[in-house]
């Protein structure tokens, strides 16, 4: 659910509410949500491996300040009922998930704890404003993860307000609260578990956006299908004509015209080499939101890689300042990966070419051998939402002058999850997956490298099964709401060179949450 106005509703956003609150769901994405909801603002639950919520804000102010033609109530009386009645978050069973910029105002409770199906709350809080409540936070008994100390629910530059509590903490889980302020008393049957530290340093900074996320200033759309281009695609059997060609005549098409977008229908494309994206062009793939497979449905853009040898070109190459691609999957036919040791060898999926403010946005790599790499000079990439499953290395980062890595997400499920139907497959759950392709995973496929970066920041990123979250060397990073789970090494590390401020990591397995970190809070883990 992303950019959603909700003037005047009752009940706003559910994710496995009741009666669904049994089915498990996976990836959430809630961004840039605003409104007025009177009863329940947000709620969810049973949500696993890993939802990211962004910019979601609940005000009275968006009904009581609308035009006279949507009837608007007074403030006072709006507010009256949601602070006797309203509820702006509720999370359940939500796991490892990372909350960036809620806001709320004037409800009874701001955010509320409840208990879940499945499992108890384990998520990290960034920049969180509860004002006018009664209680800022409520945990009902269960509803936290209580199994260590060191985990349950942070928070870091919040704001809380709750004239009966600040936080009102019956469950035997943990909540951590840093550099926050608190106006309100602790209360609950587990009050003492409630713990507020004070932080006064560098890391201490908001987290910066990039100012104005890129895109084509040429709005000229080409779409790849029609004349004179023709390129032909299939879905539900695999593409046994070369689509190369017709998808690069077009890309040069609108790199000569001074940019554009050329557009890639959903379908199956065959790509048996390489594609180059010139300036100002944005290669764009049917979704406008993350996007991933799934047995049986492996639907919208995808890009069937035919190309092995770990030294060829990338499968997309961005040649030109602010070139792009977006909305589209990655798929390796030959990559099967059923039997032990059997991983190919193929090159970079997608490649920056020391070019300026390019950008790689909703984009899965489904079954790769290495991701995304941004050579050096790529200043100002903006790398969002890529997801999926490489063995040797997801996204690595050259020298450059700045750069932004979000909400992406590494996860070994994606390889044995498609309805592709090419034949002998790994399967799930079986002796490669837990076995040899785990472990190969966890030798070599880093996250996230960095390397004489100036200023890189990273948000709201995940890593399943592979060796470090981040590793950095001789660069500058602030890494806000990371995780790692059954990983090799650690969460973070800083090598030579490297100052790497963190806030906010979750950790299950692995070494240590950070090494060599300049700074590290809120750190949550699970050793």
């Amino acid at each position: 659910v992303k950019n959603v106005t909700l003037l005047n509703a009752y009940r706003g956003i559910g994710l496995n509410v009741p009666p669904f609150e049994r089915s498990n769901h996976e990836l959430s994405r809630v961004e840039n949500v605003k409104g007025t909801v009177l009863y329940r603002g947000l709620e969810a639950r049973n949500s696993s491996d890993v939802g990211n919520w962004r910019n979601i804000h609940f005000s009275n102010r968006y009904w009581a300040d609308a035009p006279t033609a949507y009837n608007p109530p007074p403030r006072a009386t709006l507010d009256s009922w949601t602070r006797a009645n309203g509820t702006a978050f509720t999370f359940a069973d939500v796991e490892w998930d990372n909350f960036y910029r809620l806001s709320a105002e004037d409800y009874h409770v701001g955010i509320h704890f409840v208990d879940g199906a499945r499992i108890a709350f384990a998520g990290q809080f960034y920049d969180v404003a509860i004002a006018d409540s009664t209680v800022a936070i409520k945990a009902d008994p269960d509803s936290i993860d209580s199994r260590r100390p060191h985990w349950g629910a942070s928070f870091w530059r919040s704001a809380l307000e709750g004239s009966v509590a600040a936080v009102e903490n019956n469950s035997a889980g943990h909540i951590h609260l840093a550099n926050s302020s608190v106006a309100g008393a602790f209360g609950g049957k587990y009050a003492e578990r409630v713990r507020s530290t004070a932080t006064a340093s560098p890391a201490a900074e908001p987290y910066m956006e990039i100012a104005s996320p890129p895109k084509p200033t040429r709005s000229v759309l080409y779409d790849v299908t029609r004349a004179p281009y023709h390129a032909p695609s299939t879905l539900g059997r695999i593409p046994a004509h070369d689509a190369t060609g017709a998808i690069q005549s077009a890309l040069n098409e609108a790199g000569e015209a001074g940019g554009g977008v050329v557009y890639l229908p959903a379908g199956w494309y065959r790509i048996s080499s390489g594609l180059s994206v010139p300036a100002n062009v944005e290669l764009r793939g049917s979704s406008a939101v993350m996007n991933r497979s799934h047995p049986g449905l492996s639907n919208g853009t995808v890009l069937f890689a035919y190309r092995e040898g770990a030294d060829n070109p990338a499968l997309i190459t961005l040649d030109g300042a602010n070139a792009g691609v977006r909305g589209l999957r990655v798929f390796y036919p030959g990559n099967r990966y059923a039997r032990a040791n059997s991983f190919k060898y193929y090159p970079y999926a997608l490649r920056i070419n020391g070019v300026a403010d390019a950008w790689i946005v909703n984009v899965a790599i489904e079954n790769g051998f290495r991701g995304v790499i941004a050579e050096p000079g790529s200043d100002g990439h903006y790398i969002r939402d890529v997801v999926g499953a490489t063995t040797h290395g997801f996204i690595r980062i050259g020298a450059s002058k700045s750069g932004w890595i979000e909400n992406c997400h590494s996860n070994i499920n994606f390889w044995p999850r498609n309805g592709y139907r090419v034949g002998e497959w790994m399967v799930e759950g079986r002796d490669v997956f837990w076995g040899d392709f785990l472990a190969t995973r966890k030798r070599n496929d880093y996250l996230i490298q960095i390397e004489n970066a100036l200023d890189e920041r990273l948000l709201n990123n995940f890593s399943y099964g592979g060796k470090h979250g981040i590793q950095a060397l001789n660069s500058k990073v602030q890494a806000v709401n990371t995780g790692t789970d059954n990983v090799g090494g650690h969460t973070v590390v800083a090598g030579e060179g490297a100052v790497v401020r963190v806030v906010n990591s979750m950790r299950y397995n692995g070494s240590s949450n950070t090494a060599g970190a300049a700074e590290s809070h809120n750190e949550m883990n699970l050793d």
